[in-house]
């Protein structure tokens, strides 16, 4: 049971990171095609760099989850 809600965990935090991944490259094809104002620029950085911050922080929640039961010398795996 314990392993299933890790793998939906895993599958979930997967899903998250790849609209975070989107989530950028779309920011910055629209960048162009914003008129540029100083408040505009402030805002797109702003959120270039949380996205970013959430995508690192999902990389080592999903590392995490990962290795739950190394101390018990059990490690799980996750298929794709």
């Amino acid at each position: 049971m314990e392993l299933d809600k890790l793998k939906l965990l895993h599958d979930h935090t997967k899903h998250v990171t790849t609209l975070a991944t989107g989530s950028i490259l779309v920011l910055i094809a629209f960048y162009d095609k914003l008129p540029i104002t100083p408040i505009i620029k402030i805002l797109v950085l702003f959120s270039l760099f949380f996205f970013i911050f959430l995508y690192f922080s999902l990389f080592f929640f999903m590392h995490s989850c990962c290795n739950v039961g190394a101390n018990d010398n059990h490690r799980f795996t996750f298929e794709s």
